[in-house]
């Protein structure tokens, strides 16, 4: 009887210790990691970025994931459309099918995605887009990020009020056809007429927006006009570039000009440290990430946003260029 009591009590303390190890295991959710332990699942939020190969476009990228991360309850997935339309849609099409609760899109081509915005209205997922624009029939979406309106007239407003009245510029402009195109030569055009300085305009010139492109046209222009100007401003560092290139390989001292552009990269920074360009138009990606965020939490809770959310615009010349190269 004895033995058989011993028996019994040894298989229940076998049953009891297998219960407690149940209670303790975390169930796993469909990637392997435990679940949250609050029975809540995160925030799916996914990022459709146009080309990560941009740097400035992969700097709001790991600025937008790392305040999502930060956070904790957000799962934030990130996409490169490497610069491709139709791979940007299959993306966008495969995030949607597999669940999303948020969606953020710089197109590659913003004509190209309206159906998918679309789609999107359509299921209730809220469709933000950050520093690059949506075409305004898309649908329903909030842009955040800098007022291209804003940047090219603080950039065109700083270049005169470093240049004499009469004193020629040259102005370089982006290729008409696009959003950002009419925004920044309105902005440019804008800031010259209300100065009153229509007449300083040596020459405006399209650009397509490369460093290469950008170089040839300087070149070409050298070659007419010469030493007889002081001021150049173009719509994004990556062509000032180029305007630098030329100008040194003319033999023509850059820091003797007013040499203005936007975007405020590393590269440009660095030029304005060296004295090769005069004032670039920071846009300010630690704000552009923090309103993102902000977004984010608010469409979570069912709160409206405006259609624009603008973010900074930090003119980066010698009195503060330090505080951009830390």
């Amino acid at each position: 009887m004895k033995k058989l009591l011993a028996i019994l009590f040894a298989a229940a303390m076998t049953l009891s210790l297998a219960a407690c190890g149940a209670k303790n295991d975390q169930p796993a959710d469909a990637s392997g990691d435990a679940a949250n332990t609050s029975g809540e699942a995160k925030y799916r939020v996914a990022y459709f970025n146009r080309d990560d190969a941009d740097d400035f476009l992969a700097n709001v990228r790991d600025g937008v994931q790392a305040l999502c991360e930060a956070q904790g309850d957000i799962d934030f997935v990130s996409y490169n459309g490497a610069g491709d339309a139709a791979k940007q849609i299959t993306q966008i099409e495969d995030a949607i099918s597999k669940g999303v609760d948020c969606v953020i899109i710089l197109p590659q081509d913003k004509e190209s995605v309206a159906s998918q915005v679309k789609e999107c209205n359509e299921k209730n997922i809220p469709v933000l887009t950050v520093s690059v624009g949506l075409a305004e029939e898309s649908g329903d979406f909030t842009y955040i990020g800098s007022d291209d309106y804003t940047l090219a007239y603080q950039e065109t407003e700083y270049m005169l009020n470093h240049m004499e009245p009469g004193e020629k510029f040259i102005y370089l402009r982006f290729v008409p056809g696009s959003f950002v195109a009419a925004q920044r030569h309105q902005g440019t055009i804008d800031a010259i007429a209300a100065l009153g300085r229509e007449d300083d305009m040596l020459t405006q010139m399209d650009y397509k927006n490369t460093t290469a492109d950008a170089q040839k046209l300087m070149e070409d222009l050298l070659q007419v006009y010469g030493d007889d100007w002081k001021g150049v401003l173009s719509h994004n560092d990556k062509s000032i570039y180029g305007v630098i290139n030329a100008v040194n390989a003319a033999g023509i001292d850059p820091s003797t000009k007013v040499i203005c552009s936007i975007d405020g990269e590393v590269s440009a920074c660095q030029l304005i440290k060296a004295g090769q360009l005069t004032m670039s138009v920071k846009q300010d990606v630690d704000d552009m990430c923090a309103k993102t965020l902000d977004a984010i939490n608010a469409v979570r809770e069912g709160k409206e946003l405006e259609h624009n959310i603008y973010s900074n615009a930090i003119s980066v010349d010698a009195s503060n260029v330090d505080d951009y190269l830390q």
